[in-house]
């Protein structure tokens, strides 16, 4: 079975900056073999984060992370079209996929108590500027996933898209250009509220953190293409069905002031006061998997270990 065994290093931070600005980031790093767990949060004036949305910390213990997503995952190639349900065998019969199982899952609720903090963004995609080795010897800001790589020898000739791959070649394959995320808001819960949240416009966004489109979704080559050439011709259909998915994240006229809601994945909500503190409170379940249907998803890169970074900013959009 393709999988890939994960143990989780997961970092939360926030800060604030030019004052109205409010940040959050969250790192992730996958590797072959659980070799431990941990997972802190720092948090400076106005902000927080919960892990379970009646509990909000400066800081998070191994052990709570732990509790929530367990201590071993094995990511499976599972596909989604909305970023919400999720399967798997998508080569046959479809099955549901199993969450912090097959693929990462967990809820994030935020709180600030600065009141021009309207929305929430991902935010500052820095791949282009990283990589494994980098991210291993010290921390850098911004969003990322990076990938040590994988040697892997071909057994059949291939269309990988920007050329044909010999039967015997060996090239790297990378996990994270296969990477999926989706960031999907959830109601806000009466008690932090102090009223019943009956929006019905909550967002879902699925993001390609590779930002190459050309090698996104449902291609004709890479995976697919080598899969025919070892299944047959007509083993495998194309799906006829593609997610909405970005591929740039939003950017800003100012730390606080958004161009666009590209990656807008949620909106603060105006809640309860704690201890004469006013707060405004936003909750997203964050998704991340392996997309079977990316045109990276070889079977190599499931040996691969990977690395990751969020990046979330409180902010209001320009038009505001």
């Amino acid at each position: 079975m393709r999988k890939l065994l994960v143990s989780i290093l997961l970092l939360i931070y926030s800060a604030f900056a030019f004052m109205q600005a409010t940040f959050a980031w969250i790192s992730l790093s996958t590797q072959n073999t659980l070799d431990g767990m941990e997972m802190t949060v720092t948090m400076e004036s106005g902000m927080e984060i919960s892990l379970d949305g009646e509990n909000f910390y400066p800081q998070i213990s191994e052990q709570m992370l732990r509790r929530e997503i367990g201590n071993i995952i094995k990511l499976d190639s599972i596909t989604s079209i909305d970023g919400i349900s999720f399967q798997k065998n998508y080569i046959g019969n479809a099955v549901f996929a199993v969450g912090n199982k097959d693929y990462i899952t967990f809820d994030l609720w935020f709180r600030t108590s600065i009141p021009t903090t309207k929305y929430l963004y991902l935010v500052e995609n820095v791949n282009s500027t990283l990589n494994y080795d980098l991210v291993q010897e010290k921390s850098f800001d911004g969003t990322y996933v990076v990938s040590k790589g994988v040697e892997w020898v071909n057994q059949s000739d291939f269309d990988n898209g920007d050329g044909i791959i010999l039967a015997g070649t060996r090239k790297t394959y990378y996990a994270a250009e296969a990477m999926r995320m989706s960031f999907v808001e959830k109601r806000v819960e009466a008690s932090l509220l102090g009223q019943d949240d009956e929006r019905t416009d909550l967002i879902t966004k699925i993001y390609d953190p590779s930002e190459n489109e050309a090698r996104s979704f449902g291609k004709e080559y890479g995976f697919y293409s080598y899969y025919l050439a070892q299944q047959g011709k007509d083993s495998l259909k194309l799906p006829t069905v593609y997610p909405d998915t970005i591929y740039h994240l939003t950017t800003f006229k100012n730390p606080y002031e958004a161009f666009n809601n590209t990656s807008q994945i949620a909106t603060f909500q105006k809640g309860v006061t704690v201890d004469g503190v006013s707060y405004l409170y936003a909750k997203v379940r964050v998704n991340i998997w392996l997309e079977g249907w990316d045109a990276d998803c070889i079977d190599a890169i499931f040996a691969d270990s990977v690395m990751m970074q969020l990046k979330f900013r409180g902010a209001r959009l320009a038009s505001e």
